[in-house]
């Protein structure tokens, strides 16, 4: 079963250039690992799809090793579902779980954001401008995938000022499972997806600055309104376009035989 489906694809709207993959780095399993997971965040390898080693292995000219090796560092992120039986499929998306995603979201971003204020030294107040930048540029030139990768650089980069690594590990998973929501929100709604993109840099400078003050209080309260807003928008989104994309919400999967 898909969550999303051809004629869903064809409803979003042009407002964004399409944009060249960021190119994999290394080669073998590292290849293959980042190749998969930015199709799989992207959604062009939709939620439910097969994973077959051996049509893999063809496509990246590899052994089947590599392309183990690699489903399995991604089924630890959870964007893979590997059976008993070692065939695996792109981990579903079950829509009943997004409120609990956004609650865990809204959590860690209030706790990280807090203790960047707290923690960060000004080469974390470096990258933090940076990664803000990097996203008002990608904002600026309508390209998505840039703007997906841009906002979750962004955030890590401030969880990683707030220097507890099982925060940080924690933040990135659930940040990492988010860009499939962040794909479908970007892609569907051009006008309100515009004003969206907007209110975000705006959110995002805001929380800069107050880390840049050192003000715990006010970074963990804008960290707090930047998720509730997100939580707003994405919920308006599924209202109004979960049926026509053709989303279902049962989430049980066949298992291969």
């Amino acid at each position: 079963m898909k969550i999303v489906n051809s004629s869903a694809k064809a409803a979003a709207k042009p407002a964004l250039r399409a944009a060249t993959i960021r190119k994999p780095r290394g080669t073998g399993a590292a290849f293959v690992y980042e190749r998969l997971r930015d199709e799989i965040l992207r959604l062009e390898l939709e939620p439910g799809s097969p994973l077959d080693e051996v049509g893999l292995s063809k496509r990246f000219r590899l052994s089947r090793s590599p392309v183990r090796e690699a489903i399995i560092r991604l089924a630890g992120e959870g964007l893979v579902t590997v059976f008993p039986n070692r065939s695996s499929i792109v981990a579903p998306l079950d829509l009943r779980l997004i409120p609990a995603h956004l609650d865990a979201l809204e959590l860690m971003q209030r706790l990280t954001t807090r203790l960047a204020a707290q923690n960060r030294t000004d080469r974390d107040m470096a990258r933090i401008e940076a990664g803000e930048a990097a996203f008002a540029e990608a904002v600026n030139r309508r390209q998505l995938p840039e703007m997906i990768n841009a906002n979750h650089d962004y955030h890590m980069a401030i969880a990683e000022a707030g220097a507890n690594p099982y925060f940080t590990s924690l933040y990135g998973r659930i940040l990492d499972e988010g860009k499939r929501m962040l794909h479908m929100h970007f892609s569907f709604a051009a006008e309100s997806r515009v004003r969206g993109l907007e209110t975000l840099m705006s959110e995002h400078a805001a929380i800069t600055q107050a880390i840049r003050d050192r003000d715990l209080n006010l970074a963990e309260e804008l960290a707090h309104l930047h998720s509730v807003e997100f939580r707003k928008r994405f919920t308006s989104y599924l209202q109004q376009n979960a049926a026509s994309a053709g989303f279902r919400l049962q989430r049980r999967v066949p298992r291969p035989e």
